[in-house]
């Protein structure tokens, strides 16, 4: 019998080198099954992760191979021991031994201790941060991912500077607060804000840089992280005779960033930065900000913390981006990792191999068994079964069937509906054309989301206007609702409409808040503290994206959705602003659509929430889809009761 030998790397730390025959068909198998292996060409041999994953699955190719498997005492010592620890690690929903857990945060915390002891999922939560260290915490929205990661590093005694990079919501609300009030005002914290000067901005990051003995929490948005790099054919960052990447900093970020070696980095709202960026395509592709993550210098042994309510932003096959940036050297290829665990076909697309069946997982249990060291997910059903469920008003697409979504039905008003009549039939002259492309395809998608909403178009752009079916609606809601005392969010995508909207409240003498990207930090914080306090304004605007993420709102009763995103989760965020286990009431959500437009067919891909609904973001595709759907709309017959 033939025998593969694995030993510890003589010259990589946390690296196995594995010893197998040659043979073609074997190595391609090899590449295809064991995460992150790499062929040294000055040893000559075949390396991998130190990682007990990764040497079952080692085992496992070498008995389908017919071979046996000789584990040289290095390796047996150090399975043994990894079997101990984690052996030792607690469930992150096993809250049965929470009084024998962080006995660091016991001895020095009293008061985050018996805080996080009234929402006993947070501490195997904290412990299971502390015991990894490269983690995602991706407990639904508004179940305490910010006071885990801080308890984590607490536990820890992790000291010197420490990376936030979260949306500006975040950077200037949540994680200020959340520091002060768990670890007082004692704690070093450093927010870069578009208020200060570059020069500043840089002394600043020096600063951090420079303490080791405390901890320095530096809080910063992405951008400030947008850099390009020098990579070879194989996407690998090619270095300088120091052994640094080789970088530039895109507009306004930092370079000062990637000199600081970090003792843990935490991404916030991950999804939108890891998750959310195209990961089969190689770091050629990458978004500059994906790219300056990739290249931050951690401590070894540093935390890598990525924090999402939704970490697979609407596929699991986005959860690769995530374990990329957690663990580089085990996660390689995206190619071998969706192999593995979907299927490709190697049918030519345009576009290369694909995945089989969109986003459908071959073997569920080895799917989720090999995320089971990295993620932490927890729902509101599994922790607070007494939270009263989200009620969705309004009515069923379709009647007869129960399974159509529910939204507020609106016909157009005689102006949208002239206006979205002349962008479908200029649409219909470019079906079939060759000419029409993807950034054609999304800007008529565009328009005609915009006219569903309300607007006219000037030339070749479309502006908010009134009369619009869904400002009427939302004025007699919020009417009513004003009068009850009963506080509402209103979420759209498009900040014209919520301008629009925000001078119609003027008009009818309606207090309220507006929160787009363009807000300054001063006055989000201003905002939101007003509008939970008894007395404020009972209305929030918020954009979907800016205000989507890292803000509890629970004093909204109801949330109205004005227009919906091609991602379900970009929703489930607006929603979870105000639905969170801080306030236990009802909360009613009101999805708005206009009838027999394109806001029907996004409501019924996005009911069905099967990969086919990202088809728009996925290059030609999406023109495809944009043809189908206009051509639908030509079509349709629709009657409206």
């Amino acid at each position: 019998m033939t025998k593969w030998i694995i030993a510890k790397h003589s010259k990589i730390p946390d690296r196995i080198w594995i010893g197998i025959p040659y043979n073609p068909e074997l190595i391609e198998n090899l590449k295809d099954c064991i995460p992150g292996v790499r062929w040294d060409k000055q040893g000559r041999v075949w390396h991998a992760p130190l990682d007990m994953q990764v040497c079952q699955d080692i085992a496992a190719l070498a008995r389908s191979w017919g071979a046996g498997l000789t584990i040289r005492p290095d390796v047996a010592d150090w399975a043994r021991s990894e079997k101990t620890r984690v052996a030792g690690i607690v469930a992150p929903t096993d809250v049965s031994r929470n009084f024998d857990l962080l006995s660091n945060l016991r001895a020095t915390r009293h008061e985050l201790i018996e805080a996080m002891s009234e929402k006993p999922w947070q501490i195997p939560g904290a412990q299971f941060i502390a015991s990894q260290r490269r983690v995602i915490v991706a407990d639904e929205p508004g179940l305490g991912k910010t006071v885990q990661a801080i308890a984590a590093l607490v536990e820890e005694n992790v000291t010197g500077p420490i990376l936030v990079v979260a949306p500006k919501s975040a950077v200037d609300i949540t994680w200020p607060d959340e520091i002060e009030r768990w670890l007082g005002t004692s704690e070093i914290v450093a927010r870069i804000s578009a208020d200060m000067k570059p020069a500043e901005r840089r002394l600043m990051i020096d600063y951090a840089g420079q303490i080791q003995t405390k901890r320095c929490w530096v809080l910063i948005g992405p951008s400030y992280l947008r850099i390009r790099a020098d990579l070879d054919d194989h996407g690998n960052f090619i270095r300088d005779a120091n052994g640094r990447k080789i970088i530039r900093v895109v507009n306004h970020a930092i370079p000062e960033l990637f000199s600081v070696e970090w003792s843990a980095v935490i991404v916030d709202e991950s999804h939108e930065t890891l998750a959310g960026q195209s990961p089969g395509v190689g770091k050629k592709k990458w978004s500059a900000q994906r790219l300056g993550l990739s290249a931050l210098r951690i401590k070894t042994g540093g935390f890598r913390i990525a924090m999402s309510g939704t970490p697979f932003r609407g596929k699991t096959e986005n959860i690769f981006g995530t374990l990329q940036w957690l663990a580089p050297d085990k996660y390689t290829s995206f190619w071998n990792w969706v192999k593995r665990h979907y299927g490709i076909t190697d049918s030519f697309t345009g576009f290369g191999a694909g995945i089989i069946k969109g986003d459908q997982i071959l073997d569920e249990t080895r799917f989720f068994k090999e995320l089971e060291p990295y993620m932490i997910r927890r729902t509101y059903a599994e922790v607070a079964k007494d939270m009263p469920p989200k009620f969705y008003g309004g009515t069923h697409l379709d009647p007869t069937d129960d399974d159509s979504p529910i939204a507020v039905w609106l016909p157009l008003t005689k102006a949208q509906e002239r206006q979205y009549d002349k962008v479908v039939k200029e649409a219909l002259l470019y079906l079939g054309s060759e000419q029409w492309t993807v950034n054609g395809a999304l800007a008529e998608m565009v328009r005609l989301k915009q006219i569903a909403n309300s607007c006219l178009i000037a030339g070749d752009k479309a502006i908010a206007d009134v009369p619009s079916n869904k400002v009427s609606w939302l004025l007699d809601f919020l009417r009513e609702r004003q009068e009850s005392g009963i506080k509402v969010l209103v979420a759209s995508q498009f900040t014209s409409f919520l301008k629009m909207v925000s001078e119609e409240l003027n008009k009818a003498k309606i207090d309220h808040y507006m929160l787009t990207g363009q807000t300054s930090s001063k006055s989000r914080v201003a905002q939101r503290s007003a509008f939970q306090a008894d007395g404020g304004a009972s209305v929030f605007l918020l954009n979907t994206k800016a205000g989507g993420v890292s803000l509890t709102l629970d004093a909204a009763d109801d949330v109205v959705i004005c227009d919906q995103t091609w991602i379900p989760d970009d929703q489930l965020q607006i929603e979870n602003r105000a639905y969170r286990v801080s306030r236990y009431h009802h909360v009613n959500i009101w999805y708005l659509a206009s009838l027999n437009t394109i806001d029907e067919d996004i409501a019924v891909l996005n009911n069905q929430r099967e990969g086919a609904i990202f088809s728009v973001l996925d290059k030609q595709r999406g023109v495809s889809l944009v043809k189908a759907l206009v051509a639908k709309t030509k079509n349709r017959t629709r009657k409206i009761a």
